[in-house]
């Protein structure tokens, strides 16, 4: 059972998870276009991951974050990145696109 007087999920992991979550959704569109995108898909993955981890290890042994706060923020952002990858991604790319055609 979570103890909730730790107060609000770790705001780092959760944004690190969202933009993990984000890249893992989209690499296969990533990796189709060119060789280079997936040179920079690796590097984007290795950056992310080692931040992601070094984060969460420093955040329990700082003591400036929770386990249930860091397991709580891992949650969030995943469901962020699955809630943006399966319904803002249409919708915002239709409205890029619209932009940069000079339609607005």
């Amino acid at each position: 059972m979570c103890d909730t007087t730790y107060g609000t999920p770790d705001s780092e992991i959760l944004l690190s998870s969202l933009l993990l979550g984000v890249i893992w959704l989209n690499q296969s569109e990533i990796a189709e276009k060119e060789k280079k995108h997936k040179v920079i898909l690796g590097i984007a993955w290795t950056l992310g991951l080692y931040f992601w981890l070094n984060m969460m290890i420093t955040g329990v042994v700082s003591g400036v974050s929770s386990i249930d706060q860091i397991l709580l923020g891992l949650n969030v952002g995943i469901l962020l990145a699955f809630f943006c990858n399966g319904v803002l991604k249409r919708p915002l790319d239709h409205h890029i696109t619209q932009l940069m055609n000079g339609e607005y």
